[in-house]
């Protein structure tokens, strides 16, 4: 969404940060390859799913609680994610930061850092490994831009 509103309105955004943004790097399918099975083992396949989603890290439990509630509500896309066109995104002038984890299972993050590198190169991108989607644990070093 905060790219969206940014492409549209770049006059009103003074500055950018995207925390594993979509949209911008393909999506992956092989996840819900792997997702829809493990929904049908209730609270064990929940917490299987979660922690793909954490990038197999460690997570505290009331994570693992909130992630849970938020699957049990979740209405899954069917349709692919759109993706912005180039022209969209070359309209982003400010000071961008980009956080994204290379072990993300819904979205390529490699892609999405290496598009952005190549379209925004004042952008400030960082792949963190050992990441997934949900950057828990994850320490953001606050940078002034």
């Amino acid at each position: 969404m905060a790219v969206g509103f940014s492409t549209k309105y770049p006059l009103k955004v003074e500055k950018l940060v995207l925390l594993c943004p979509s949209s911008i790097g393909s999506q992956k399918i092989s996840f819900m390859l792997k997702a829809i099975p493990l929904m049908l083992f209730g609270k064990w396949g929940s917490n299987k799913i979660a922690r793909l989603v954490n990038g197999n890290q460690e997570i505290p439990r009331e994570a693992l609680d909130y992630t849970r509630l938020i699957s049990k509500h979740f209405n899954i896309r069917t349709e692919p994610v759109p993706i912005y066109k180039d022209e969209e995104l070359k309209q982003l002038s400010m000071p961008i930061l980009v956080y994204a984890g290379d072990k993300d299972v819904l979205l390529n993050s490699k892609e999405t850092i290496n598009r952005i590198s190549l379209l925004l190169p004042h952008a400030n991108t960082n792949l963190l490994i050992g990441y997934g989607h949900v950057l828990i644990n994850f320490k953001m070093k606050l940078l002034i831009f």
